[in-house]
C-alpha cells in the first residue's frame, strides 16, 4: 500500500494536461454507453430491491456476499453459486451499507438497513465472519426520512467507531455510532446544509470523506464536516439511483493513473453505470449490461453494488452488480475487471476493504550466491 500524502501529490502531477470534469451548471459531454456482459444472475428477489452492498469474506474469496435490501427485506447470496445464506423478511427495507471496524482477517463487519414504513427505524447487523450470519443488533429511530433520500454507513477519518450519514432534503445529518456489548448506540449528531439536498452517498473507507450526490447529479466530496463550494463533478444524471465506490491501485510507488479507484453513478432509468475518477472526478466512460447465455441484460435499475477485494475467478478484482427494475427483480453481475477493460481504463492492485491503512512495499531481497561447476 503507498502512503497517501505521496500518491496524491504524484496524482495532482499526473492529472496536468487532463480534460477538468465538469462543475455544476455545466453539461456533461454525451457519453455512448459500452456493454458487458452480466455473468451471474442472483435471485429472483421478491419485490423491488432498494439497495445493494457486497460483504468480503476473511479468508474465503468465494465466501463473499451479495446482500440485497428492498421490499422483501434483507437477503444475502453466497457468491460462487447464488445460494441464499440469510434472510431476514421481518420488515420492507429502503437500503443497505456495509462497514468494517478493525483491520485485517479479524476485521468485524456491520450492515445498516433502514425500514420503509413511517417511523423510519434503522436496523444495525453485526455479520460472523465463520457463518456469515445476520445478528440484529440495535434497532433506532432516525431522522425524517425526506422521501427516498439516501443513507450510507463508514468509518469517520478520526476514531475508532462509525459514523451514519442521511442525505435529507436540506443537506446531510452524519450520526457518530459506538459499537458495544449492548449493541450499537448513537451519540452526536451534526447537519450540513446544501441547496436542494442530497440523494445518495457513499462513505471513502481510505480517509472518512463522504461523497454525496444530488438530484442534478452533482458529486460533492464531504471533509470536516462542511461541502465546497464547487463539486467535484458534474454527472448530468437526474435523480440518481446510486452512488458507489472503489479502491485499488493503492500500491507506493505504483502507476499514478492507476490510483486510488472509481467512483460509480447508476441511472436507473436505463440502467447505465457511469463511472468517475475518485480523485479529480475526471468522466472514465459508462457501461451497460447486455445479455450473456442464459442472463439477461439489464434495462433498467433500482439498485447498484459495486465490491472492490477479492471475490474469486473472475471476480478477483471487484464486482459489479445491478437489480433490477422489475416486480420479481433479479441482481446480475459482472466483473469490475471486465468492465474497465472494456472502457479502456486501468485498474490498479486490488485493495482489500478490510485492510486499507497505508503500508510500506517489502524491500527485503533474498540474494542467493550460486557456485558454477
Amino acid at each position: 500500500m503507498r502512503k497517501l500524502t505521496a500518491a496524491l501529490t504524484l496524482i495532482a502531477l499526473a492529472a496536468c494536461g487532463r480534460e477538468e470534469a465538469p462543475r455544476s451548471g455545466e453539461t456533461p459531454a454525451p457519453v455512448d454507453a459500452v456493454e458487458v456482459a452480466a455473468v451471474d444472475q442472483f435471485g429472483p428477489v421478491q419485490g423491488t430491491v432498494t439497495g445493494l452492498a457486497l460483504w468480503t469474506h476473511p479468508t474465503l474469496p468465494f465466501n463473499g456476499l451479495v446482500i440485497a435490501a428492498g421490499e422483501a427485506g434483507l437477503v444475502a447470496y453466497n457468491i460462487e453459486d447464488g445460494a441464499e445464506v440469510v434472510r431476514d423478511d421481518r420488515a420492507p427495507l429502503d437500503g443497505v451499507s456495509i462497514a468494517y471496524l478493525g483491520r485485517g482477517p479479524t476485521a468485524q463487519g456491520f450492515a445498516a438497513t433502514r425500514t420503509a414504513s413511517g417511523d423510519a427505524r434503522f436496523r444495525f447487523y453485526v455479520i460472523d465472519n465463520v457463518s456469515r450470519e445476520f445478528s440484529l443488533l440495535t434497532m433506532t429511530a432516525g431522522g425524517q426520512r425526506h422521501g427516498a433520500r439516501g443513507f450510507c454507513l463508514g468509518r469517520p477519518k478520526d476514531g475508532d467507531g462509525l459514523a451514519l450519514y442521511e442525505m435529507t432534503g436540506s443537506g446531510w445529518r452524519a450520526t457518530a455510532l459506538t459499537v458495544g456489548d449492548g449493541g450499537v448506540s448513537t451519540g452526536a449528531a451534526t447537519e450540513g446544509k446544501h441547496k436542494g439536498g442530497f440523494n445518495r452517498c457513499v462513505v471513502d473507507e481510505l480517509d472518512g470523506a463522504v461523497f454525496a450526490i444530488d438530484a442534478t447529479g452533482d458529486v460533492y466530496r464531504i471533509e470536516a464536516g462542511a461541502a465546497p463550494a464547487a463539486p467535484l463533478t458534474s454527472t448530468g444524471v437526474k435523480n440518481p439511483s446510486a452512488i458507489a465506490l472503489a479502491l485499488n491501485g493503492l500500491t507506493e510507488g505504483g502507476a499514478t493513473d492507476e490510483c486510488c479507484g472509481q467512483i460509480a453513478v447508476l441511472d436507473g432509468a436505463n440502467g447505465v453505470v457511469s463511472l468517475y475518477d475518485h480523485e479529480d472526478g475526471h468522466a472514465l466512460g459508462a457501461i451497460r449490461m447486455k445479455a450473456s447465455f442464459d442472463v439477461e441484460g439489464v434495462a433498467a435499475a433500482s439498485a447498484l453494488g459495486f465490491g472492490y477485494g477479492n471475490f474469486g475467478a473472475i471476480y478477483r478484482d471487484g464486482i459489479v452488480a445491478l437489480a433490477t427494475s422489475e416486480p420479481q427483480s433479479a441482481v446480475r453481475l459482472a466483473p469490475l475487471n471486465g468492465v474497465m477493460d472494456a472502457l479502456k481504463q486501468p485498474l490498479g492492485e486490488t485493495a482489500n476493504p478490510r485492510d486499507l491503512a497505508p503500508q510500506e512495499e517489502d524491500d527485503r531481497v533474498i540474494d542467493i550466491d550460486v557456485v558454477k561447476p
